[in-house]
């Protein structure tokens, strides 16, 4: 008796059911493309689990922030959901944050009310924020828009270098361009990502995987 057996149809048809449990609509999305959305979806979705908070040296929020910073802390000590502070299009399984899949930095709205179902306000200021299994590092606020200030990178290089270690380029000494937070922003729109360089000439490949 011959068995004919197709693991990859289970694998996929699992991601599907998998990905429709988790309230994406995956009707329209070819098999092919069925693990490329999976693993971008849960890439961006934070996981409820306890994490230790930790604050950049350089980081400031003026008072009508700090609630919300504080509530966003809470959280996270507590293992609370932190998704509804998130990006709306976090509802398309398909969407690709480009800061996140750069640099590896999620960003979060700092609203106290619920604005549409399952989404805090959204705000101007933001909490940008890189987020483990284990740890919650706040970096900065900043305004909606500034996906490609390389300031973060900085910051995490200076306060967490342990955090982005992987990605440090030790055997480079140089660029032949170093690239400006504009340059980013063009770059990105084509798909494209690029080493950075520090303050103190340590050069770092995209620390989010590209």
């Amino acid at each position: 008796m011959e068995i004919e057996l197709d693991f990859y149809s289970d694998w996929i048809r699992h991601l599907k059911n998998t990905l429709s449990k988790m309230g994406y609509s995956v009707t329209n999305v070819s098999d092919e493309k069925i693990p490329i959305v999976y693993f971008n979806a849960l890439r961006r979705i934070i996981p409820q689990k306890p994490r230790e908070v930790l604050r950049s040296k350089e980081f400031y929020c003026d008072g009508g922030l700090s609630s919300a910073v504080e509530e966003i802390e809470k959280k996270a000590k507590n293992g609370e959901n932190l998704n509804p502070y998130l990006s709306t299009s976090l509802k398309k399984a398909d969407y690709h944050d480009t800061m996140l899949n750069d640099w590896g930095i999620h960003h979060f709205h700092l609203g106290s009310n619920i604005d549409m179902p399952g989404f805090i306000e959204r705000t101007r200021p933001l909490l940008f924020v890189k987020v483990t299994n284990t740890h919650f590092y706040l970096i900065a606020v900043k305004n909606h828009g500034d996906w490609n200030c390389q300031e973060l990178v900085e910051i995490i290089h200076k306060n967490w270098p342990e955090v982005i270690k992987h990605y440090k380029l030790e055997i480079v000494i140089g660029l032949s361009h170093v690239p400006s937070d504009e340059n980013i922003k063009k770059l990105r729109k084509v798909n494209i990502n690029t080493m950075i360089k520090m303050s103190d000439g340590a050069i770092y490949a995209p620390v989010g995987g590209g």
